[in-house]
This record gives C-alpha cells, sequence and structure tokens, in this order.
C-alpha cells in the first residue's frame, strides 16, 4: 500500500525497512500485515453490517495465509487449520469455490451460498445451500493466525521469509531503489 511517497509491507513496515531474513521483525511485520490489511477491516466491514464485504477480505485473507504460511491450497488450509471444516473437506471445498471463486472472480457467491450474521455456527447445509457466518470464519481465521505466529519454529520461519521474498522482493527492491534515488537528488540539490 503506497502512503505519500512510501510502499508500506503492512501498517506499520515501511518495505524499504523490511528485514525478512530477521525471524523477530519478520513475524512483527507479518502478523502487522495480516491484522492491519485483512483481519481488521473484515471485522470492521462486519461491525458494520457488512457481511459481504467481510466474508470477502476473510477469503482474501484465507488465500494469503494458506500461500505465506503453508504454500498448500487453501481448501487444505481450511480443513487443517478451521476447525469446524476439519475431517469436513467436501464443505471447505464448495465454500472455496462457491464464495471464494464466486467472489473473487465473478462478484457474487455461486451455488446457492449465502452468508449469513445470524446463524450461531460457521456453516449450515439445506440441500444444497450452504450458509457462512463470516464473523465465526474472521474469528477463526484470527486465531490460526495468531496460533502460527505464536508457534512458529525457526524451520517455518525460514519457509515464511522465502515465500515472502519470493512474493515481495521487487517490491522490496523498489522501494529501496527509490530512497537511493530520493538521497540522491537531495544531494544533487
Amino acid at each position: 500500500m503506497r502512503i505519500g511517497d512510501a510502499l508500506y509491507f503492512s501498517p506499520r513496515f515501511r518495505f524499504r525497512e523490511l528485514v525478512l531474513d530477521d525471524p523477530k521483525i519478520l513475524i512483527d511485520a507479518f502478523r502487522d500485515g495480516v491484522v492491519g490489511f485483512y483481519l481488521d477491516p473484515a471485522s470492521r466491514a462486519l461491525d458494520a453490517g457488512d457481511a459481504f464485504a467481510g466474508g470477502l477480505i476473510s477469503c482474501a485473507a484465507i488465500d494469503f495465509l494458506a500461500l505465506a504460511c503453508a504454500d498448500s491450497s487453501p481448501i487444505d488450509w481450511l480443513e487443517r487449520h478451521i476447525p469446524d471444516f476439519r475431517g469436513n473437506k467436501p464443505v471447505a471445498k464448495h465454500f472455496w469455490i462457491a464464495f471464494r471463486h464466486g467472489l473473487t472472480h465473478e462478484g457474487y457467491i455461486k451455488s446457492q451460498g449465502q452468508f449469513s450474521l445470524e446463524i450461531p455456527e460457521l456453516f449450515a447445509t439445506t440441500g444444497p445451500v450452504l450458509v457462512i457466518n463470516p464473523r465465526i470464519l474472521l474469528t477463526a481465521i484470527r486465531s490460526a493466525q495468531s496460533q502460527f505466529c505464536d508457534d512458529l519454529t525457526p524451520s517455518q520461519a525460514t519457509h515464511l521469509s522465502a515465500r515472502l521474498h519470493r512474493y515481495f522482493d521487487p517490491e522490496i527492491i523498489a522501494s529501496r531503489s527509490e530512497e537511493n534515488l530520493d538521497d540522491g537528488e537531495r544531494t544533487a540539490e
């Protein structure tokens, strides 16, 4: 996200200052980015009663967490990290295809999927209809992300660092190049 002249990895960490090989900075920046750019905005949308927007941002968070933390498919990530989906891969797959794919690629929830802030559980099914409570989903995502960050082993930190380098090195390099250009322009003046 660009704010003024700086490109940010997270609300607190600029790309030009990001040191992904330092485990403490890595986990602080990762946590700050997921919470600041995904989980808190989804929560604000849900607090406003915007289930559709909160659900869509939650799907984006799942995408990013599956990619960055586990380098696995989001359906596998859901089944492993969201308790209500454990042992229920068909429902996790239905959710991912109807909700995430539908919302992201076509702008609507497919296959009779529905969001509801009123159901007391993460999901309910009636025949082909899948109803998801995005607030409960978000709580489960937040818990999974927090547990990942709290329990990060040195080996997992190395893998997370490598994945984030793979996805964000162009931004890190560009941000540092911009900084060098800015410093050079100030020196020349």
